[in-house]
């Protein structure tokens, strides 16, 4: 489904809201059932089954820990409760950067806010091949048999594992600048794009099922 990147910025807004607010199992369980759908619809399979893995396992880690371990016991509640912004984030990231950067400019959203959206929009999936070519590596060397391991070690995974990571995520938001600046994202002028970004009847209905959702959600207050 081709859905603006405005459509899907307000839409984002409103789980967030949603996320925050509801207080019972039903409600949380019909945002999650919205945001799968959101997921698969715009052909995300793979990630809706990942997501749902998430929420299986966070919540038997959340009914296994006792409660008197507050930190770990909040830091997996809040977690699970951001599953349905991440499900939502999760499309809005896979969006071409031109065509996220051509709709918010039709808003006049100052130039820094768009460098920096931009930016860390292409950060994020040239991160993660550098989190797998870092392990890949670590993992030719022979310092870490298993995960367990790693655990066991801690300065030796920081070592190993962050301190490189770090000095290549500084190394790769000067490059990533660097070539937003040489494609123009400076210039005064109007941008152009191949992307066709215009609200349609996509946006209009998943805006009208996520408030309808919205809806659903307050009128289940109390009911679970």
């Amino acid at each position: 489904m081709n859905i603006d990147p405005r459509t899907q910025i307000s839409i984002m807004l409103l789980v967030a809201i949603l996320a925050f607010t509801i207080q019972t199992e039903g409600q949380f369980l019909l945002l999650m059932a919205a945001t799968l759908l959101y997921l698969l619809v715009n052909k995300r399979r793979k990630a809706a089954i990942y997501f749902i893995f998430f929420y299986a396992i966070g919540k038997v880690l959340l009914i296994s820990i006792p409660f008197s371990i507050n930190a770990l016991f909040i830091l997996l509640y809040t977690f699970i409760k951001m599953l349905p912004l991440m499900m939502i984030g999760y499309v809005f990231i896979h969006t071409s950067p031109s065509k996220i950067l051509y709709s918010l400019e039709k808003f006049s959203v100052p130039k820094s806010i768009l460098i920096i959206v931009t930016v860390l929009i292409r950060f994020y999936p040239v991160i993660l091949t550098e989190v797998r070519t870092i392990r890949e590596g670590i993992r030719v060397r022979g310092i870490f048999s298993n995960v367990w391991d790693a655990i066991r070690h801690p300065v030796v995974l920081y070592e190993c594992f962050f301190v490189p990571l770090i000095i290549r995520c500084l190394k790769l938001s000067t490059e990533l600048g660097a070539s937003a600046e040489l494609r123009g994202i400076e210039v005064e002028r109007k941008r152009t794009t191949i992307y066709e970004t215009k609200l349609g009847v996509a946006d209009a209905f998943s805006l009208l099922f996520f408030l309808s959702i919205g809806g659903a959600v307050y009128m289940m207050k109390g009911i679970f």
